[in-house]
Parts: C-alpha cells; structure tokens; sequence
C-alpha cells in the first residue's frame, strides 16, 4: 500500500470534516457536535497557516486517511501550560495562531481505524519535525490524551498513570505511541479536554528540534 503525505488543500477539507467526525463522534449530528473540526475549520487551518496541515493519502484509490493541523505559538518551556484544547485553537479556528511564534503546537492529528498500525501516524508527525527544521522552531508540543486512563480505576491518580506509561509497565495507545516518537512529558492537565477516555485530562509533550539554532 502506498500512502503519501501531503500539503492539505482546500478539496481535502470536506473529507477531513467526515474522518474527523467518524473517529471522534460518529452519532453525533453536525449541528451537535461540540469541539468538532468541521470543513470550514480545516479551510481556515489553511488559511491561517497552510504550511502546517497535512494529509495522508491512500495512492492506490485517492482516499484521505488521516489528517494532522498544527499553529505557530510562542511557548515557555520553563513553565509548560496549556489552557483547555478547544481555547488553545480558537475553537476550532486557530486564531490562536501566531505567525512569528518560535514552537508548532499540535492541534490535531489521527487517522481512519482501517489504517492504523502502519506508521501513517508517524508520518504525520514526521511532516510536523521535517516543518519545525525548515523554519527553524525550537519543537513542537501539545496537549497529548492518556486515552488508556478510563481502564483503570477511579480512584487512580493520573500521575501514578503516567508514571507507568513512561516506565514501560503500561501502554497507552496514544501517549506512548508519542513517547515512542521522540517526545518528553511534563505535566497533566485537567479538563484539558470533554473526551470520556482520559477522563478530561491532556499531558503537556514536548520534542525539541535538534537542528534549532538560537
């Protein structure tokens, strides 16, 4: 199978919007879709900052299968905050954006079920370093979901989770994929996001760029 990744154009954006929804909430109506990137959040990705979304396709049938969008931020990695996912974008919009912000931060990033397991996520993230080198930003960070959290118990803090996961004793689908890929945690953050699975919590991950130069 060939998958290439791409620059996101404006004729990607509707199937963005129908990748997004189907993975992140399938029944839900377009109209009731809290914190859903719909086509026209995807056209102003691209307008804001065109350099910083991806897409993959599938070469074989033109099919897109996943998706990442980044914004340019300024971001103090002495004292790693984030505010609630669906601010930090703009809700939706990325009028967060800041052109001369000197850090990518990874807004979304995922790929349709039937592909997974074959690296295209990496890719992605790849296309996301390969961005950071060419405009000489210091990394990238983001607000990464511990969605393994929901699977234990309630009474778990979500330190003693993470501490697991970076320790190898406990795989997290999501996270420790991150880890895998070259990113440091720093910090839990709560109600980060409405998502059931990491129970409202992002982690602060952060890959410097090796290349930067000061």
């Amino acid at each position: 199978m060939s998958i290439i990744i791409r620059p996101m154009q404006p004729a990607d954006c509707a199937d963005c919007e129908t990748l997004f929804r189907l993975i992140f909430d399938p029944l839900a109506p377009r109209e009731d879709c809290d914190e859903c990137l719909l086509t026209e959040h995807f056209q102003a990705h691209i307008e804001r900052f065109p350099e910083g979304q991806f897409v993959a396709i599938d070469n074989q049938n033109g099919t897109l299968v996943g998706a990442s969008t980044t914004l340019r931020k300024t971001f103090d990695l002495a004292h790693p905050h984030l505010d609630k996912w669906w601010h930090s974008i703009g809700e939706g919009w990325l009028t967060t954006h800041q052109p001369q912000g000197d850090w990518l931060y990874g807004v979304e990033s995922f790929v349709q079920a039937d592909y997974r397991g074959r690296g295209i996520g990496r890719d992605l993230m790849n296309a996301r370093k390969a961005l950071a080198r060419r405009l000489n930003l210091r990394g990238i960070f983001a607000g990464s979901m511990p969605i393994g959290f929901h699977q234990t118990p309630e009474s778990t803090p979500i330190e003693a989770y993470l501490k697991a996961v970076v320790a190898g004793e406990r795989w997290d689908d999501n996270l420790s994929k991150q880890l895998r890929m070259g990113f440091r945690p720093y910090h839990a953050i709560p109600n980060y996001v409405t998502d059931r699975e990491p129970r409202g919590y992002g982690v602060v991950i952060v890959w410097e760029n090796p290349d930067f130069v000061g």
